[in-house]
């Protein structure tokens, strides 16, 4: 039945018809418009999927009768705060774009009006903020947290990839379908992880032994734990790669939740613009490695290089700084305009 449930909750004309498709985190909108404005998640997927879909308005005994009070009105199932909070949680959501084999009569273009497959998340509209469920219990309870996965987790014994056939871009995750930056940053598209064929215990196994005739499956598990080879041991946390010539896979993560708040947060940077910033949790993998002249006066300004293995690593704060200072005259970059406040 979960299963149904997630199916019925991505689905696009689902969203359409109980008015949470596009919805916007009050943190966005208050972030992004001109005029700041305080806008509240829709709450009408949120009410119905407990009221109709789920646990219904009342609660009840397991002989199926209605649960009272003391003065015999019926215990409710939630309340209207419970609403609020899991509004927060369909926040995000739009329509994939337009493929083959779908015909929409409405819009012949095609594009942005896929009413087919299930919708993917927008992360800048999400919520990110701890939201608190029924019973008093946080929606993730339960789950690790990222931090606490064991390092290599994907070479890990039921660590998941999923195939992507000849296509190596990410469906799992938002990736830039390009790389454009200043003059000494690659650009054109990211840099892809390829695994040695010859030797990569995990290209065997995705390839079902035989990387010469591949015959991968759609969804692949690890049986056992494997030994890391070449470039692998150097990767926290793939991506996509590539294990066998045309044949990519992607690494799904197993689930694990964030902390909002945590010790010795650093300060992340989107590109070279000092007003779009945030801030890391330095154990978790946050960001990227990018390495500035360790011979150039800060007075100068910071000239940059990437240090990634691939396009969109993300890395804890303390591999970033080792990868630069393993660099010849190289140091993790520092913003002098961004002060310790």
């Amino acid at each position: 039945y979960f299963d149904i449930l997630k199916e019925v909750t991505y689905h696009p004309l689902m969203a359409e018809m109980l008015t949470y498709l596009n919805g916007e985190s009050t943190g966005y909108a208050w972030a992004v418009y001109n005029t700041p404005t305080f806008l509240k998640p829709d709450e009408n997927y949120a009410r119905e999927i407990m009221q109709l879909f789920t646990i219904g308005l009342d609660q009840l005994h397991k002989n199926g009768t209605t649960v009272v009070d003391s003065a015999g009105y019926e215990v409710r199932t939630y309340t209207n705060k419970d609403i609020t909070e899991y509004a927060k949680v369909y926040t995000g959501l739009r329509r994939r774009k337009m493929r083959g084999n779908i015909e929409d009569p409405r819009e012949p273009g095609g594009w942005g009006n896929n009413q087919v497959d299930p919708m993917e998340t927008n992360a800048w509209k999400k919520d990110h903020f701890p939201k608190l469920g029924l019973d008093r219990q946080y929606i993730g309870d339960g789950y690790p947290l990222c931090t606490d996965i064991p390092a290599q987790h994907f070479l890990k014994q039921g660590a998941k990839y999923r195939l992507l056939g000849s296509n190596p871009n990410p469906e799992l995750l938002n990736d830039p379908n390009k790389i454009d930056w200043v003059d000494n940053w690659d650009r054109g598209s990211p840099k892809r992880l390829s695994l040695n064929f010859n030797s990569s215990a995990l290209a065997a196994a995705l390839c079902k032994g035989n990387v010469n005739d591949c015959q991968p499956s759609s969804i692949a598990i690890l049986e056992q734990d494997i030994p890391c080879d070449g470039v692998e041991c150097d990767v926290t946390e793939p991506r996509t790669f590539e294990v066998s010539p045309g044949i990519w896979f992607e690494y799904q993560r197993p689930p694990c939740v964030n902390l909002a708040f945590y010790k010795n947060p650093k300060t992340i940077f989107r590109n070279w613009y000092h007003d779009k910033v945030m801030c890391g949790n330095p154990e978790s993998h946050d960001a990227s490695t990018i390495c500035c002249d360790a011979t150039r006066p800060l007075s100068w300004g910071e000239s940059a290089w990437r240090q990634e293995l691939f396009g969109g690593e993300r890395v804890d704060f303390q591999t970033a700084v080792a990868r630069c200072d393993s660099g010849q005259d190289l140091r993790l970059c520092h913003f002098p305009w961004i002060s310790n406040d």
